[in-house]
Order: structure tokens, then C-alpha cells, then sequence
């Protein structure tokens, strides 16, 4: 994954989450940058359609400079910018956990590198072994087809 733009398919946060582990520091910042170009755009998104709403539904409402109606809105677009509203939300809350993330992941770098320099691939190969269970004490050693390692 290069980029947050460069995806050929939606990621969910899970793998979003361990595909970032293995970018360098400066693609983790590109990254970073887009995700919140991303929430800064469908934000001011989220209040233009605001804005039309109430200007549709007749309340006295002031636009943006800059920024035109359409005159052949109506109130049957209503719904339609609503519903753009609703799915904007969606995307904005999956934008925030992958920001989460992407904090998170900066701040166990910084973490375990104090001194400004990373090693993604170091560090990703010491989170891949600590994430794998290799305690046995729990085993039900009369289980049938039991694995012993």
C-alpha cells in the first residue's frame, strides 16, 4: 500500500491497521496528510449540505462566500442530501479510526525509538511475535484430536 488514495479496494481498519506497521515514517505521514485531507473535505461537505437543507426547507441562511445554489433544487433534493449526509458520516467515522490508528502507530514508534529514528521492520517483526499465544497451560490434553506443540 502506498497510499491512502492508491488503494485498489476499501481496507477495513483491522488490516488498515497492520498494513501501516510495515511503511516507513514518511509514507506514514503522506498517509497521515491524506486521511486528514479526507475528513477536512467531507466535513466541509457535510455543512454545504447542511446549509442547502435549511435553505430548502426555507429557513434564512447564509452561504459561504463563494458559494452558488442552485436554483433547480428543490425540496425533493432534501432526502438526497440527506442521505449523502448519512454516507459521508460513515466514511468520516471509518477516516477517524484509521487517524486513531495512524497516531497510535506513530506513538509506539516514537515510544520505542525515543530517539527520533525508526525501524519499522524490527519493530513489526518483535509486535508479530508478541501478538501469537504460545502459552499451552490451558490445553485440554483428554480433547479428542489434540495438537501438542
Amino acid at each position: 500500500m502506498t497510499s491512502a488514495s492508491g488503494m485498489k479496494r476499501p481496507v477495513d481498519v483491522a488490516n488498515f491497521k497492520i498494513a501501516i506497521r510495515d511503511m516507513g515514517d514518511d509514507e506514514l505521514g503522506r498517509v497521515k496528510q491524506e486521511v486528514e485531507n479526507s475528513i477536512r473535505h467531507l466535513t466541509r461537505s457535510n455543512e454545504r449540505l447542511h446549509r442547502y437543507i435549511k435553505k430548502l426547507q426555507g429557513h434564512a441562511v447564509e452561504l459561504e462566500d463563494g458559494e452558488e445554489m442552485d436554483e433547480n433544487l428543490g425540496s425533493d433534493d432534501i432526502e438526497l442530501f440527506q442521505e449523502s449526509i448519512r454516507e459521508n458520516e460513515l466514511v468520516l467515522d471509518n477516516s477517524r479510526e484509521r487517524l486513531e490508528a495512524l497516531h497510535d502507530e506513530l506513538a509506539y514508534r516514537k515510544a520505542q525509538h525515543p530517539d527520533g529514528k525508526s525501524n519499522p521492520e524490527g519493530s513489526l517483526a518483535e509486535r508479530k511475535l508478541s501478538a501469537i499465544d504460545m502459552d499451552n497451560t490451558n490445553v485440554d490434553v483428554a480433547a479428542p484430536n489434540s495438537i501438542y506443540l
